[in-house]
């Protein structure tokens, strides 16, 4: 039994580590992708009565899930530092997850990695767009 309660605290250990590697992580590119969202997404959802969080910083392909919700409507979506940092099936696995894929950056090759994604995935850029529907 001891040997148990050992395993379920080391296991703790191990999900506040991997959460803190992710969150404090020294990427640069999460960096530049956090404050652009802080600007681009967050402050417009909250100066409109929305509360909006980041739910989920991932290092390997560099991208950032938000989580919004007004009343009764939620949305959930993600900010890719750029379009060719994760996989077709990667893409595939958020479209799962997500309402509508955003990326920084050029949209070079974007049908490639998009091929059979189900939710829109469009630029930053066009965030406000996406917002305002």
């Amino acid at each position: 039994m001891a040997l148990l309660g050992w395993c379920a605290e080391r296991a703790e250990n191990v999900t506040v580590s991997v959460v803190e590697n992710i969150r404090n992580s020294n990427n640069p590119r999460l960096e530049i992708l956090r404050r652009e969202i802080e600007q681009s997404v967050l402050k417009p959802f909250s100066s409109h009565g929305w509360s909006a969080d980041i739910v989920k910083e991932v290092d390997r392909g560099s991208y950032i899930e938000i989580g919004a919700a007004k009343g009764t409507v939620k949305v959930r979506i993600a900010v890719l530092y750029s379009r060719g940092e994760i996989s077709n099936a990667h893409y595939r696995e958020l479209s799962e997850r997500v309402d509508h894929v955003f990326y920084h950056g050029r949209p070079y090759r974007l049908d490639s990695f998009t091929h059979g994604v189900t939710v829109p995935v469009e630029p930053l850029g066009d965030f406000f767009r996406f917002w305002l529907n």
